[in-house]
């Protein structure tokens, strides 16, 4: 819906006052129906079947121009209306404007000189156009280049995301991943985050080949390493935490239902503790206190895996 300025003092004014009704309408139904440049395509056939009343051309252009001209004839099926552009936009346009420029590009083409406009006193024209006849102002062009760099900035993000979603020695599974990177990418430099998880999946493939315990195979999530921090961490504090198992400790519950604990299994005579002692002499200390408690806690395939080892043992000493 166009909405336009109205002169609220315009009942004090004399040739109004003089108007016969139906002129006074129609003068109202210019301004309401002329495009954003003042300029009106003449129909008085349509206004008088829609009032019910009688106009003329001639007796219009009569008494809208009775004591100056209010109204300029640019054809016989167009007018223009004197003050509508300085009432409406004022003394200046400004063809950096895309409204002014509009404006002003309708006005010539309807024939209108711009210095000819009553109480227009400058018209600033455009800087250069681009190739898609698109006019640019210092301000627009000062939000293009900021768009520009917010766009840089996120294609860097993205490939960021990516780069570390495929460095995780880890399939990516968890929706919230990507959020997780990006809030962790706020702290660190992309560049440095990405270097500590290619670091830590050498030390998770590391203990892959090694073998000398399972935790390698219960690798945290992504979004859940993010969100300790475990880059700060140095290698050697993640290959420690491979061996003893304490991701398992941390996320075995919220990362595979089937690993929480189950009660009811036989347990071996002794401590726990000292079963994996026996069955690994050469392994690192560290890991018989931590998965001996996870066993005592009951994760059942701790526990499977510990009675398998002691079966074994048997049969071969037997």
């Amino acid at each position: 819906m166009k909405k336009r300025f109205t002169d609220c003092d315009i009942w004090e004014k004399d040739w109004v006052l003089d108007l016969p009704n139906e002129y006074l309408l129609l003068w109202y139904y210019v301004l309401s129906k002329c495009d954003h440049a003042g300029v009106f395509k003449v129909n008085l056939r349509s206004f008088c079947l829609l009032r019910g009343v009688k106009v003329s051309h001639d007796r219009a252009l009569e008494l809208f121009n009775m004591d100056k001209d209010r109204i300029r004839v640019l054809a016989p099926d167009r007018w223009f209306i004197e003050d509508f552009i300085v009432f409406q936009y004022g003394e200046i346009l400004n063809r950096r404007n895309r409204v002014h420029d509009s404006i002003c590009q309708c006005l010539e083409r309807s024939g209108v000189n711009l210095d000819s406009i009553r109480g227009l006193k400058e018209v600033i024209e455009s800087s250069k156009r681009d190739q898609n006849g698109v006019t640019h102002a210092p301000k627009d062009k000062v939000q293009d280049k900021d768009k520009d760099k917010d766009k840089e900035k996120e294609i860097a993000v993205q490939q960021a995301v990516d780069a570390i979603r495929k460095a995780y020695p880890r399939t990516p599974s968890k929706p919230d991943e990507e959020r997780a990177i990006r809030k962790a990418l706020q702290i660190i430099d992309a560049d440095q985050l990405i270097r500590k998880v290619q670091q830590y999946a050498a030390c998770v493939r590391r203990e892959a080949l090694t073998a000398r315990s399972e935790g390698w195979k219960f690798v945290p999530h992504l979004a859940t390493w993010l969100n300790k921090q475990r880059w700060e961490n140095t290698p050697d504090e993640w290959t420690a935490s491979l061996r003893a198992g304490k991701f398992v400790v941390e996320n075995i519950e919220d990362e595979d239902p089937r690993m929480r604990p189950k009660k009811g299994l036989p347990e071996p005579a002794g401590d726990w503790a000292e079963v994996l002692r026996m069955l690994y002499p050469t392994a690192d200390p560290r890991f018989f206190d931590d998965w001996g408690r996870i066993a005592r806690e009951g994760h059942e395939k701790v526990q499977r895996a510990v009675i398998q080892a002691m079966e074994q043992r048997g049969r071969r000493a037997g």
